[in-house]
């Protein structure tokens, strides 16, 4: 079975994903070579992947192995690819890259820490920017389940990226922007097909 499931985020605040680079700025975010900015599909994965694991140890209706199911073994990238792929996402409008000053308190004493300045490289888009994302799944007729599962991670969407203790990724995926296709046709009631998971009933 070949899913399809297209979906907008929309931008709530600054968002910061982290390079692992330094040097004048401590804290760069990732670019692409040209200069742009695009948000990985592996980061989208990974915290759609949370929000799948949260909704199934809160809910009881999906196990940790449908999670791994859904989404491959975590680690294994060829794994991963093959049952679920998560494009990049980016905008046509292009975001701009101030930097932040920050000062790191240590949690234990309230006091700051030696060397404590720090600087923080984000992208600003305007408040609620779309960016359009797709993802494309490929698993047996039987796990049509994960589906669901699938939707109902992408609904938790709240935060992306790094530095949300300061207010940054913010951003929502609302449920009437997600369209799902199975095996090229479109689920036309998407919440009647998801209720029938989400209340437990058919496998």
């Amino acid at each position: 079975m070949i899913v399809n499931i297209q979906y907008k985020l929309k931008i709530g605040s600054p968002l910061h994903i982290g390079s692992g680079l330094g040097g004048g700025i401590k804290k760069m975010i990732l670019k692409q070579s040209d200069g742009s900015f695009v948000i990985p599909g592996s980061t989208v994965k990974g915290r759609v992947r949370y929000y799948a694991r949260e909704f199934a140890r809160i809910t009881k209706l999906f196990s940790e192995n449908d999670v791994d199911q859904a989404f491959g073994q975590a680690g294994n990238e060829d794994k991963n690819a093959r049952f679920c792929a998560f494009c990049d996402l980016s905008s046509p409008k292009k975001p701009v890259f101030p930097v932040r000053n920050g000062i790191q308190i240590c949690r234990r004493t309230g006091t700051t820490k030696p060397h404590a300045l720090f600087n923080t490289e984000v992208a600003c888009y305007e408040q609620g920017e779309i960016l359009q994302g797709k993802i494309f799944c490929s698993f047996s007729e039987e796990k049509e389940k994960y589906i669901a599962l699938l939707v109902a991670a992408l609904r938790l969407f709240s935060h992306l990226g790094g530095s949300k203790t300061t207010g940054m990724g913010k951003c929502t995926i609302p449920m009437e922007t997600i369209c799902v296709q199975k095996n090229g046709n479109a689920i036309k009631d998407l919440e009647e097909f998801l209720l029938k998971y989400w209340e437990g009933g058919k496998e």
